[in-house]
C-alpha cells in the first residue's frame, strides 16, 4: 500500500489555492474599501481584509500591490500620495464610480456562484 506524499499535496494545494484566490482577494479589498468609506492605504487595507476574514485571509505586500495597481488600471480605484502623521508619505486608494458598479455586479455574481455552489453541495441557503 501506498502511503501519501504530504509535501507534494500541498505543494499542489498551495498552487491550486492560488489560482483559486486570486479574483477572491480583489474582492475582498474592494468589499474593505467599500465598507471603510474613504480613502485607505494598502497595509490598512491588508489589517482590516485579515480581521474580516478572522484571520483566513492574510494579503502579503507581494500579494496586495500588484492587485491594487491592476485595480487602478481597469480603471476600479485611484491612488494618491499624501503625508503621514506616521511616517513616510502614503499612497492612499478610492473606488471610483466604475469601481462602485463593478463591485455591484461582483456581489451579484458571488452571491449566485455560492447559492448554485450550495445547492450543488447539498448545503442549506441558511
Amino acid at each position: 500500500m501506498r502511503t501519501l506524499d504530504e509535501g507534494k499535496i500541498k505543494k499542489i494545494l498551495d498552487k491550486y489555492r492560488k489560482s483559486f484566490f486570486s479574483g477572491l482577494y480583489a474582492y475582498l479589498i474592494l468589499l474593505t474599501m467599500e465598507e471603510k468609506g474613504e480613502p485607505t492605504y494598502g497595509y490598512e487595507i491588508a489589517k482590516m481584509v485579515e480581521l474580516k476574514t478572522q484571520g483566513f485571509v492574510k494579503l502579503t505586500m507581494g500579494t496586495l500591490y500588484p492587485i491594487l495597481k491592476k485595480l487602478e488600471k481597469d480603471g476600479i480605484l485611484k491612488s494618491y500620495w499624501m503625508e503621514s502623521k506616521d511616517g513616510p508619505p502614503r499612497k492612499y486608494y478610492v473606488i471610483t464610480d466604475i469601481g462602485k458598479e463593478f463591485l455591484k455586479e461582483v456581489k451579484k455574481l458571488w452571491e449566485a456562484l455560492r447559492s448554485s455552489i450550495d445547492k450543488y453541495s447539498g448545503v442549506s441557503g441558511n
